[in-house]
């Protein structure tokens, strides 16, 4: 086995001697099968981390859900979108390994509101859900100034989904 772990290293040597190494494909994404494959392990969601955002090895960033998946933010004008152009991100080289993937937002994902006065909500996915309150809002780091309103016709439009909490 030293010779091994010198060439390879130790989760190479591990895996090479069928201990069940879980392993990503570089380009994995939620939703790609290749994204994590193990016959010993399959990550948990963790809804006690819910809000936290992460970027993994391969820059991607992903919003640990009020249920606790990790939802895949696809592209910087999503990120915009929910966080304005603060950046409040954990890097976690291995994160897809150990929280459950969800499915990724919806690129345009945005925080809306309804008319003027009405609920502030996340839409994305085809689905609008209400933030329960200020303080869930900012938990999730969301940008007060990249919420847009929309008039109530259209966002009675929407299909409802639970509450984002």
């Amino acid at each position: 086995m030293h010779k091994l772990f010198m060439r390879f290293g130790l989760l190479a040597a591990l895996s090479v001697l069928g201990f069940g190494i879980l392993t990503t494909h570089a380009n994995a994404r939620p939703g790609n099968a290749a994204a994590v494959s193990s016959a010993n392990f399959a990550p948990s969601p963790r809804p006690d981390l819910a809000g936290r955002l992460y970027i993994d090895v391969n820059n991607a960033v992903y919003l640990v859900d009020p249920d606790g998946y990790l939802r895949w933010v696809p592209d910087p004008q999503t990120y915009g979108n929910l966080y304005g152009n603060h950046w409040n991100v954990t890097s976690e080289a291995f994160i897809t390994n150990n929280i459950a993937l969800g499915t990724p937002l919806t690129s345009g994902a945005a925080l809306v509101q309804r008319g003027s006065t009405g609920y502030i909500s996340i839409v994305t996915n085809g689905v609008v859900r209400h933030i329960v309150d200020p303080q869930t809002f900012t938990q999730y780091g969301f940008d007060w100034g990249a919420v847009v309103t929309i008039p109530p016709v259209v966002y009675d439009l929407l299909t409802t989904g639970p509450p984002w909490t």
